[in-house]
C-alpha cells in the first residue's frame, strides 16, 4: 500500500461515517446540523511549498505516510481528530513549544526529543507527536499529564444504603 491510499482509505472511511453517521440530531437547528455534517467531510490540504518549509524549519524529513496526510487534509482533515487542536505545519513550531512546556510541568527532567514534530494538542494535557526519520511511517507518540486525584476521606459509618 503506497502513502497516498493510507489517507485516501482514512477519507474513504470519515465520508462513509458522515454517509450514514451513528447518530441522530435532536434539538438542533437545521443550519448548525448541515454545519456540523459539513465539517466532517471539509478536507483541505497543504500545499507543497508548505510542507517543504515545514520540513527545512524544523530539520526534519516526513515520512512518506505523514507528507500525504498533510498534502490530503493538513489544514482541514475533516472529524479525524475532532475534539482536538490540530496544527497546520506553520504552527508546529508552537505545538512543539506546548508540548515542551507540558512536559516541563510533568517532570522538571522530561525533554522531548529535538526531532519530535507536535501535530495534535488535546484539552491542555495532553499532545501527540512523531518523530520523523523519511522512510515510509513511524510510530505516533502521544504523552499526557495526569492530574492528581482528591483524596476522599474514610467514612465513620458504613453509608446508609448498605444493609446493617
Amino acid at each position: 500500500m503506497d502513502a497516498n491510499a493510507v489517507v485516501e482509505d482514512a477519507k474513504r472511511r470519515l465520508l462513509a461515517l458522515a454517509g450514514d453517521p451513528p447518530f441522530r440530531f435532536k434539538e438542533t437547528s437545521r443550519t448548525a446540523a448541515q454545519s456540523y455534517m459539513r465539517g466532517m467531510t471539509t478536507f483541505e490540504g497543504c500545499l507543497p511549498s508548505e510542507i517543504a518549509a515545514a520540513e527545512s524549519s524544523l530539520g526534519v524529513q516526513f515520512t512518506a505516510v505523514f507528507r500525504a496526510y498533510l498534502r490530503h487534509m493538513g489544514k482541514a482533515p475533516g472529524h479525524l481528530f475532532c475534539g482536538s487542536d490540530v496544527a497546520q505545519p506553520s504552527r508546529f513550531e508552537e505545538f512543539r513549544r506546548f508540548g515542551q512546556e507540558l512536559m516541563h510541568e510533568t517532570g522538571q527532567s522530561l525533554e522531548l526529543p529535538a526531532d519530535a514534530v507536535v501535530f495534535l494538542t488535546h484539552q491542555g494535557y495532553q499532545f501527540t507527536f512523531i518523530q520523523p526519520h523519511g522512510g515510509f511511517d513511524s510510530p505516533v507518540l502521544n504523552m499526557w499529564r495526569r492530574r492528581a486525584r482528591r483524596s476522599r476521606s474514610p467514612t465513620a459509618s458504613p453509608p446508609s444504603w448498605m444493609p446493617s
